[in-house]
């Protein structure tokens, strides 16, 4: 990059100024282009040809401080002929606007924070960008301003004229207001097509093109939203496009939650009893996998017979209730076959979350010693209840059977 060449302190004083020449038109280069393409469309226009598209006139001076109105006039759709003017109170503004009330400001959001990341680092608390946000709009507001959110293509465009801090934003403001009350008049002659492609030189660095090839080999999944956003951006625009990539990829983590990598293996114990054993991979398990769970647990029973069942939770750190709500209905339906589930190394955290939802006795063991004598009781006694076994849960060393069969998501 021009600006990016360094001037030697031993230079000459001609390589000296045509260093700092350099600087200056790659720093300005954005300007420099739009102030170029508008003497030339002020030339042709001052012969009565317009060979470019302009932006056009725009009202000057700044709108006065006042309360936001509330009430407006449509432009048409009243009359018989659906082209006269319609004068809509505050109830018609919000009916006129339906769902988009909620959805614009959650796309401002995410499209804030999006920027906010791409061109400032991982460094970005989205909670002070919403209270900018909110804040600029609510002021906004006040000055018939338009409703204020981040833009990718001003943002890059002002990324690649080389602001490096958030002071920029004075500067920018200060030229909207001197536009706004001086220039007016003479942007009008600035053509579209170089507004066009400043923005485009801008924004063509960000795409990420090189990452599509190590996604494509290493995971497949995590190209879906970007394909989602790219397609969609490009058809209905950057904001909608973005949204539907987020809510894309939310769609894959509920479903990921849902369908927890489970390992059911058939395990023995040092005296030769078998048992299921059930071994969550998550640290959490939430409502959504109630059901997989159940699913993985029968299937499990079904293959290997009427023998003990053991979930083991040295994984999981977390239940939630419903989970643990689920947990108790699959304690049930294994009590009609006769079939004991084992608690085995909970958390103190989820022992008591269990002992609270299950309100009634529950099997739980804390290492090997202890889940061989639980099952060598419940192979000699007939039925029955057991009490709730108060273990410390110490570090549990494994000598078991390879599992036989493992159920995970891909």
């Amino acid at each position: 990059k021009l600006k990016d060449i360094k001037t030697p302190p031993d230079a000459t004083r001609g390589r000296k100024i045509l260093g700092l020449v350099c600087w200056l038109v790659a720093t300005a280069r954005n300007a420099l282009v739009v102030l170029v393409t508008s003497f030339v469309a002020f030339y042709y226009d001052q012969r009565g040809q317009r060979p470019f598209i302009l932006t056009g006139t725009v009202k000057s001076g700044i709108p006065d401080f006042q309360l936001p109105p509330f009430s407006t006039v449509l432009p048409g759709g009243g009359g018989p002929n659906g082209t006269s003017p319609v004068q809509l109170g505050f109830t018609g503004m919000i009916e006129e606007l339906g769902a988009s009330i909620a959805l614009v400001p959650i796309i401002a959001v995410l499209g804030n924070v999006a920027i906010s990341k791409a061109f400032g680092g991982s460094g970005i608390n989205p909670t002070r960008e919403l209270v900018a946000l909110s804040l600029s709009n609510i002021c906004g507001s006040f000055f018939s301003s338009f409703p204020v959110t981040g833009s990718f293509s001003r943002s890059a465009v002002n990324h690649a004229s080389g602001v490096k801090t958030p002071i920029g934003g004075i500067y920018t403001g200060a030229l909207v207001l001197l536009a706004l009350g001086v220039l007016t008049p003479y942007f009008q002659f600035i053509p579209k097509a170089a507004l066009s492609a400043v923005i485009i030189s801008a924004v063509i660095f960000m795409i990420e093109y090189e990452v599509i090839r190590p996604l494509w080999r290493c995971s497949k999944r995590e190209l879906i939203p970007g394909a989602v956003t790219f397609v969609l951006s490009l058809i209905v625009g950057v904001e909608l496009g973005l949204l539907a990539g987020v809510l894309t990829d939310l769609a894959f983590v509920v479903y990921r939650t849902a369908r927890p990598l489970l390992t059911v293996s058939l395990a023995n114990t040092t005296p030769g009893a078998q048992y299921i054993l059930i071994r969550p991979n998550h640290s959490v398990i939430y409502f959504p996998a109630v059901e997989w769970v159940r699913n993985v647990t029968s299937k499990a029973i079904k293959q290997h017979g009427n023998i003990p069942v053991v979930f083991d939770c040295r994984l999981v750190n977390e239940f939630d209730y419903t989970a643990a709500t689920g947990l108790q209905m699959l304690r049930k339906e294994l009590e009609k076959k006769k079939i004991p589930l084992i608690v085995y190394g909970s958390s103190s955290e989820v022992r008591k979350l269990l002992q609270e939802t299950l309100k009634s006795s529950l099997l739980e063991v804390s290492n090997d010693e202890e889940l061989e004598t639980l099952l060598q009781e419940l192979s000699s006694a007939e039925g029955g209840k057991h009490e709730l076994r108060e273990v410390v849960a110490p570090l549990l060393s494994s000598n078991r059977t390879p599992p036989i069969a493992e159920i995970e998501l891909s």
